[in-house]
């Protein structure tokens, strides 16, 4: 029985408290990518790469976080599949242990147009861009729902 969330923009608006932060997540069966606003909700910020779901702990005590924006993996058919059940597991585990609002976000290809940009952009080697990608990926995602929200 699936127990994720599904807010849209607006209901997830609604269920922020004032003043919180927002956490993003890439998730990924290896890694997960973690970003971070600030409590205006204005800025994203690449955080780190975790590996557990229990090293959100200290991030979500320590910060005031409010909610989780969450990249979900649709098929390029806008369908969900393999990944996108695993994205829910892990959202219905958040979900149990934090009780905190979520929204997806749609997350085709944004690994790829990630790493071309940070190629392109700032010159970063293919190693070093591996090594963030996923944190990177969550505060692009992040800042996308920032830009709504403010709207």
């Amino acid at each position: 029985m699936t127990k994720t969330q599904e807010f849209s923009l607006t209901n997830f608006k609604k269920n922020l408290k004032p003043n919180t932060a927002l956490i993003g997540i890439d998730y990924g069966a290896v890694r997960i990518g973690v970003a971070v606003s600030d409590t205006r909700r204005v800025l994203a910020f690449p955080f780190k790469i975790i590996h557990k779901i229990a090293e959100l702990d200290e991030i979500i005590n320590s910060r005031n976080i409010g909610g989780f924006v969450i990249g979900m993996p649709f098929q390029s058919d806008g369908c969900e599949g393999k990944s996108a059940h695993q994205v829910r597991l892990f959202t219905n585990r958040l979900i149990e242990k934090y009780g905190l609002p979520v929204l997806f976000v749609d997350e085709r290809y944004s690994s790829i147009s990630t790493e071309e940009k940070l190629q392109t952009d700032l010159g970063l080697s293919t190693k070093k861009i591996k090594q963030n990608l996923d944190a990177v990926v969550a505060s692009f995602l992040l800042q996308s729902v920032l830009n709504q929200l403010g709207e």
